[in-house]
């Protein structure tokens, strides 16, 4: 398959599993409308790089995409920690805010 058509097909499948289509124009526009809920699934759903760029005269967006590098940070520790089984790891420091991440790996509970 070539990759331009791959690409094309999970996104209609992303689209289709998240009722999200994430691209800039949409990204701009929830900062605009101030949805920090649309702009959390956005990293949730493993496409938080796009927010990386942007930023937000509002307060509560702006420290919300300020926080975004240390968050995508700490979900890629928490992924290899449960990968590797080296929880132990990630044991001491503070990952609170990442519970449900943390609940959905049973070896790190």
């Amino acid at each position: 398959m070539v990759k331009a058509e791959r690409a094309r097909l999970l996104k209609i499948a992303y689209l289709h599993l998240t009722g999200m289509e994430v691209h800039n124009t949409n990204i701009r526009i929830w900062i605009h409308d101030q949805d920090l809920q649309k702009l959390e699934k956005v990293v949730w759903e493993g496409m938080g790089h796009l927010l990386i760029k942007h930023t937000s005269a509002h307060t509560k967006i702006r420290k919300f995409l300020e926080a975004v590098p240390r968050l995508l940070n700490d979900i890629k520790a928490v992924h290899m920690a449960a990968v590797t089984g080296e929880s132990d790891k990630i044991a001491d420091k503070e990952y609170r805010y990442l519970s449900g991440l943390v609940n959905a790996c049973p070896s790190l509970s």
